[in-house]
């Protein structure tokens, strides 16, 4: 039947043009994530790395289990840490919340800024998604951007 031939065709022909533009918009925004994140090193050199975790678990105790950015974490260079104890410890540095606890001589923008940038990666989880992957850990530099796999519970 040509009507149902016809139909077939305009539908891959939709899902593929759907799944070209995604594509292309998720590189373009991986791309321009690279550019604020390198904007951030260079406003705040006490930085080392940002890195996040990103996954849908297992298991969510009875409830739907969907995908979630855990948060933000900022590794800072060691001289801006004040419990060297602590700074070793935490391999991928400290999220937020610890942030001022174990750290000195930050600017109060500093915090503001990775505030607002948590606050935002939150709002766009669908996006880390198609651009960094489900199970994922991203790490960021100021050399790089790295995925990583991401083992959890």
């Amino acid at each position: 039947m040509d009507t149902l031939k016809n139909l077939k065709t305009i539908l891959l022909e939709h899902n593929e043009k759907i799944k070209q533009l995604k594509t292309e918009m998720t590189s373009e925004v991986k791309e321009k994530l690279k550019l604020i994140f390198n904007e951030i090193f260079l406003s705040f050199p006490q930085i080392e790395n940002l890195n996040w975790a990103q996954y849908t678990p297992y298991f969510n105790d009875g409830d739907p289990c969907e995908f979630r950015f855990s948060g933000l974490n900022v590794k800072l260079k060691p001289e801006y840490v004040k419990n060297r104890e602590a700074y070793e410890s935490e391999e991928q540095g400290f999220d937020l919340t610890d942030l001022e606890h174990y750290a000195h001589s930050l600017p109060l923008n500093l915090i503001e800024t990775l505030e607002g940038l948590n606050s935002t990666l939150y709002l766009s989880e669908d996006l880390l998604e198609d651009i960094f992957g489900d199970h994922a850990e991203v790490i960021v530099t100021p050399e790089k951007l790295e995925v990583l796999d991401y083992s959890h519970d």
